[in-house]
């Protein structure tokens, strides 16, 4: 039974949000990040949506509408979810289309490209599945396993969430971290990792943890 994990959490609010990426940087940081799937995950396939807002107010280009489903097709649904009270039509982008929702999403003020992975952490060098995630009990419903969340728009962000089943920083958990800050698009902050145990009671109690040595 598992008793203790890591995890890395990039998307507290109270530091600042998610990670920022520049906005040159879209395409090469989804390169990136599915050179990384194929190295340490499961390699998963994304779950991609593509955000019209046909409403927004302000300054900047907008793409048109009848544009986007000569690209991707007819959006599957729109909802009212704007701020000013407009439709907001969602695209589904299959992944030969990414690259091209990338520049559009560089272009229009009025576009956001949405991608999702989740997956579990595997040995490099047998692409066996780390054991031990499976027991690694969920602690928002939102991030049922590890996953990142690539957001591009005028403004790029990505959110991540990882647990890994180590019992603490010992020869292979700092070597797979190291490996992890080595292969990601963004750089990981050594004050977003923390140690969870498991309490006599049952609960699971968290505490940070420095990691720092893995910069050595």
């Amino acid at each position: 039974m598992l008793e203790t994990f890591i995890s890395y959490d990039g998307l507290p609010l109270k530091s600042g949000g998610a990670h920022s990426i520049s906005n040159a940087e879209g395409l090469h940081a989804y390169q990136k990040l599915r050179s990384f799937f194929e190295l340490m995950t499961t390699n998963p396939q994304s779950a991609n949506i593509f955000q019209l807002d046909v409403s927004l107010k302000g300054e900047g280009s907008k793409a048109n509408f009848w544009h986007m489903v000569r690209v991707f097709g007819l959006p599957n649904w729109s909802f009212y979810g704007s701020s000013t009270g407009g439709f907001i039509w969602t695209f589904y982008v299959n992944e030969k289309q990414i690259p091209k929702a990338i520049e559009l999403s560089k272009q229009f003020a009025n576009l956001t490209l949405a991608i999702n992975w989740q997956f579990q952490f595997v040995a490099i060098e047998t692409k066996a599945i780390l054991k031990g995630q499976n027991d690694i009990p969920i602690l928002d419903k939102r991030q049922p396993s590890s996953q990142v969340y690539l957001r591009l728009s005028q403004k790029n962000t990505m959110s991540l969430w990882f647990t890994l089943p180590f019992d603490g920083l010992d020869t292979g958990a700092i070597a797979y971290i190291k490996l992890l800050k080595a292969n990601l698009p963004v750089k990981l902050s050594n004050n977003h990792w923390k140690i969870w145990k498991l309490s006599k009671n049952g609960n699971w109690i968290s505490r940070k943890l420095d990691v720092s040595i893995t910069d050595e």
